[in-house]
């Protein structure tokens, strides 16, 4: 009962800063719905394991608690290559600019050099 009643108030809690990131404009449409939709279906499980019970027998997973763990770590293998893709994106992108700016500062100096006559 207890664990229920932790798992109820962290979610509630997550779910309230998972608004406030949307509200202040640090979270997409799509990561907003994304996390509500999960937070809410681990809030119910919580307080009603019994679903997952009834919704592994339909997967063909043995107990309901081992469908919540494939699950969650499909979950979490999705968002770690969301998470890999995106920073292979980003390190890119920062290569791009380094090049732009050695470029600029290439340019500036043979500028510098052609004004004072050398």
């Amino acid at each position: 009962m207890i664990i229920r009643i932790a798992v109820l108030i962290f979610g509630l809690w997550v779910l309230l800063q998972i608004i406030f990131k949307y509200r202040d404009r640090k979270m997409s449409l799509t990561g907003l719905i994304f996390w509500l939709v999960l937070w809410a279906v681990i809030i119910a499980v919580a307080n009603h394991p019994q679903i997952t019970d009834k919704i592994a027998k339909l997967v063909g997973v043995g107990r309901g608690t081992d469908m919540a763990v494939f699950a969650a770590i499909l979950i979490l293998l999705y968002l770690i290559f969301r998470i890999y893709i995106k920073i292979t994106e980003i390190e890119s992108q920062i290569s791009e600019v380094v090049k732009h700016i050695a470029i600029i500062k290439v340019k500036r100096k043979k500028i510098g050099k052609t004004v004072k006559g050398e």
